[in-house]
Formats: C-alpha cells, sequence, structure tokens
C-alpha cells in the first residue's frame, strides 16, 4: 500500500535465473504443506522458463504465495529485439495470493503472469508489468488443466505498458474465472516514443504496434461464463498507429459493472 512499485531498486536477495527453458528458477511444489509463503524483495533475472513456477498434478496445490516488492526481469531487449529467450515470468496452477508492489518486464515469448485454475481470491496490486511478448496477466480455466474457477481475480491501483509485443489478444486477458475486479487500472500502448521508435525501426514489416488492453472471453477450453466483470477508476490510452485490437473486449460475462472515472483512448 502506499503507491506504485515503491521498493524497486531497494532488493535484499539478487538471484540470477537458469537461461536454460526446460528450467525454472523458483519451484513451489507440494502445496498444500505450504500455507502461506512470502518472497520478500527479491531480484529475479534471466530466468529461461520463468522466475517462479507452481507444481502442476492435479494432487499439488493450493499454493499460498505471495510476493512482495519483488523485480523479475526477463532480460529480454524488445525495443533492439535481442536478449533472452525468456518465456514467462510466473506460471502458476492451483495459486492462492497474491503480487503486490512488483515489477515484471522484459518477457520475450509470452506472459508476465500466466495462472491456472486459482484455488482461492488472487490479487495483483501496486505493481508495474511491461513489455512482455504476449499478455502481462492471462489467466485461465482450462478443462484439462483443473477447469472454472470459482473465485476472483483482483487487479488494483496497477500499471500495465507496451504488452503483446509478440502476439496475445490483449495485455490482460482474464477468463475461467467467477469474478474480474479491476480497480485503479492504468493501461499505455506506445507512449514511451523512444522505446516505440526504436521497436518499430528493429522490426521491419510490422505496422502496428501492441495489442489491446482486456480482453475476457471463452472459448472451447473456457467453457463456463464470468459472473461478474467490474471495472472502476480505469484509464487505457493507445497512441496513435498503436493497438490492433480493441481497447476493451469483454465476452461471455454475466454482469458487467462500469464505475467511477472510465478513460478509454485510441489515440
Amino acid at each position: 500500500p502506499g503507491g506504485r512499485y515503491k521498493a524497486i531498486n531497494k532488493h535484499k536477495v539478487r538471484i540470477k535465473g537458469s537461461p536454460d527453458k526446460s528450467t525454472d528458477t523458483i519451484t513451489t511444489l507440494n502445496g498444500t504443506n505450504i500455507k502461506p509463503l512470502t518472497f520478500d524483495g527479491l531480484y529475479v533475472e534471466g530466468s529461461g522458463r520463468a522466475a517462479w513456477a507452481t507444481g502442476n498434478k492435479p494432487e499439488e496445490g493450493p499454493f499460498y504465495v505471495n510476493w512482495v516488492g519483488c523485480h523479475i526481469d526477463g532480460l529480454f531487449n524488445h525495443a533492439a529485439n535481442e536478449g533472452l529467450d525468456s518465456k514467462w515470468g510466473f506460471i502458476t496452477h492451483r495459486w492462492a495470493g497474491g503480487v503486490f508492489d512488483t515489477l515484471i518486464e522484459n518477457i520475450h515469448d509470452e506472459h508476465g503472469i500466466y495462472s491456472h485454475t486459482p484455488m482461492s481470491n488472487i490479487y495483483v496490486r501496486d505493481s508495474h508489468i511491461r513489455r512482455c511478448g504476449r499478455t502481462a496477466i492471462q489467466n485461465v480455466g482450462r478443462i484439462d488443466e483443473g477447469g472454472h474457477s470459482p473465485y476472483t481475480i483482483s487487479i488494483v491501483n496497477t500499471l500495465v505498458e507496451d504488452c503483446g509485443l509478440k502476439d496475445g489478444g490483449g495485455h490482460l486477458t482474464l477468463g475461467g474465472i467467477d469474478a474480474v475486479i479491476l480497480n485503479r487500472v492504468t493501461q499505455r500502448i506506445g507512449f514511451d516514443l523512444e522505446f516505440f521508435k526504436a521497436y518499430m525501426a528493429s522490426h521491419p514489416g510490422v505496422d502496428i504496434f501492441g495489442r489491446g488492453c482486456i480482453v475476457n472471453w471463452s472459448d472451447s477450453q473456457r467453457n463456463m461464463p464470468t459472473k461478474l466483470f467490474d471495472m472502476h477508476d480505469c484509464d487505457f490510452r493507445a497512441s496513435p498507429a498503436c493497438g490492433q485490437s480493441p481497447l476493451v473486449d469483454i465476452n461471455n460475462s454475466e454482469l458487467i459493472r462500469l464505475s467511477g472515472k472510465l478513460i478509454l483512448g485510441t489515440g
């Protein structure tokens, strides 16, 4: 509490990850025996697969894990189109926890946070996620990986910038869960002009920079609707020539609630 990512550059432990795509830097197993576990003040850089992963066996979980005041750096420079071929920041199955006051950035392949079937309400608060190959946060409830989650994902007072740099539906791609709460979420596409110009120069043939801001969807793998999709005091903007998808794309929701000050700017 008290502002976004205030703990950056105040880390207590620095961990150099393995660049091997088959290896996670930190893995949490046998989640029923861990209640709770908090990683506080870690700087994790250069993880080939993920900085943190949970076990994914059906008998494992829930994983009561929180990240507080951390910095996750995938070490890929999207502007220069070079660096480590990092895959995810976090990948979780049956997670029960949150990410607070944390920066996740420079992920080459996919998502900053990739969550499968949470087993409790999960939170991303006072954080900053930027420059990911696909989404900043994706939550899914795939039938073959745990199914729909009867809980809530809450994203609060968080800044998301310039994700979807390879592909993906939006900065936030959220489905497979009962409720999605966005409160004081700020998203920007293409407002860092130095980064934008360098990225376009190093990616010949790319005409439009970035994707959209939020997608809530259903397909054959996400078979149950979201009961509540709630946006309050959100500010989503794309610069000119940026954003290949709608800023907000809401599907498969029983109740949509929009409140407070909402700004949607398409450039």
